[in-house]
């Protein structure tokens, strides 16, 4: 039984038992999705990183399958997975008029892979930073951008305190 406690003690140490928060683990997904984009046009990285998990935590609460609305002007959007992305702008639905930036269903958008979600979410981002006012569809893409970096709760937030459990 010593046997078996010392190899628990020993084999944990070794696997690094400890399981990230979501939190730190959205972070680090973002943070290697940025540096394989190799992309300096986001800036500081780690404050968009962390504007990005602060909107995810106020709004999916990491769920992947999360589906929420938000009244936009005149319309409601129907937002998917955990960044929230909107109907109008990133994937169609089949039922709404939509931009649909990243060419997917947003059905896709609701599945426990978020790699592709990652990835959708930089590149139209890198695409409003490097177009400005001259993104196609500035108005929606604009709006969408907003609410995901531009959370009140979250815009002041320092990264360095707001990962701080992250290591």
């Amino acid at each position: 039984m010593k046997e078996l406690l010392v190899f628990l003690l020993v084999g944990c140490g070794l696997a690094q038992c400890t399981k990230l928060s979501p939190k730190c683990q959205l972070k680090e997904q973002l943070g290697e999705a940025i540096d394989k984009l190799g992309n300096k046009d986001l800036g500081d990285s780690l404050d968009i990183q962390a504007k990005i998990v602060c909107y995810v935590n106020l709004t999916s609460g990491f769920n992947t399958s999360a589906v929420g609305e938000k009244k936009v002007g005149s319309s409601t959007w129907k937002l998917y997975g955990i960044f929230q992305l909107s109907d109008h702008v990133i994937c169609s639905d089949g039922e709404t008029p939509s931009l649909n930036k990243c060419s997917k269903s947003c059905t896709d958008l609701l599945d426990s892979d978020i790699s592709d979600d990652i990835d959708c979410l930089l590149e139209t981002l890198i695409d409003l930073i490097k177009l400005g006012f001259l993104v196609p569809h500035l108005e929606e893409v604009g709006m969408m951008y907003k609410m995901i970096l531009f959370q009140r709760e979250c815009i002041e937030m320092k990264p360095s305190d707001f990962f701080s459990e992250c290591g």
